[in-house]
């Protein structure tokens, strides 16, 4: 149960943070080969 629970949030606060990435860069383009220079 809190394995789920720690998934689920760890998955929403991915999805927040990768939004805001996208909004303060504005070019999706742009934002994908960041992030993929960062891996």
């Amino acid at each position: 149960m809190g394995h789920l629970w720690f998934t689920a949030s760890l998955f929403r606060v991915v999805g927040l943070v990768f939004s805001l990435e996208v909004l303060l860069v504005g070019d999706f383009q742009s934002f994908t080969h960041f992030w993929f220079l960062s891996l």
